[in-house]
């Protein structure tokens, strides 16, 4: 198994800030599906996937994708998205952005973030991780704790890769 990027959505892939003004495609969804090859994007409400079209941060996608791809690292969800949509509609979402092939899963709700990120450490017995979360958690991380300022960026790019080469990678 490679490294474990366990990464948030929301000021991490996707700005907190309101998205830009955008004409409502109902018919993107089944496009995205097809160019994409993956018939989930089909089955997902179409103001969501305009809104992840429009609102994700293209370049922040970039980066992580090329992290995935450079390290065969695996992306473990933490958002509280995953409290909305089940992992396979987690996974058709990213898949729009580039990234639904790198989708493992996602921690399970419940109890806080920290917690459920260092049970799901414990069950897959790694120790090669990175925290990507607009929260800040390197009281329970250290520096394995990256926290975007925006978005992520080439900063904090620059910052797993060296994690993921000093750690095991």
């Amino acid at each position: 198994m490679g490294p474990i990027l366990y990464l948030d959505i929301d000021g991490v892939l996707a700005r907190r800030q309101p998205l830009p003004p955008f004409e409502l495609d109902k018919a993107l969804p089944a496009r995205l599906a097809e160019d994409l090859n993956c018939g989930a994007i089909r089955r997902l409400d179409p103001v969501l996937v305009n809104e992840v079209v429009h609102g994700f941060d293209a370049r922040a996608c970039q980066l992580i994708r090329q992290i995935c791809e450079e390290c065969s690292a695996g992306i473990i969800i933490t958002s509280s998205w995953r409290h909305v949509f089940s992992p396979q509609e987690l996974k058709a979402i990213l898949s729009i952005v580039g990234l639904g092939d790198y989708v493992l899963g996602s921690v399970p709700g419940g109890i806080s973030r920290p917690e459920v990120i260092h049970a799901s450490l414990e069950e897959l017995g790694t120790a090669d991780f990175a925290v990507v979360d607009d929260m800040d958690m390197r009281h329970d991380f250290g520096v394995r704790s990256v926290v975007p300022e925006a978005v992520f960026d080439e900063v904090c790019a620059r910052k797993v890769r060296r994690l993921f080469k000093i750690y095991g990678h």
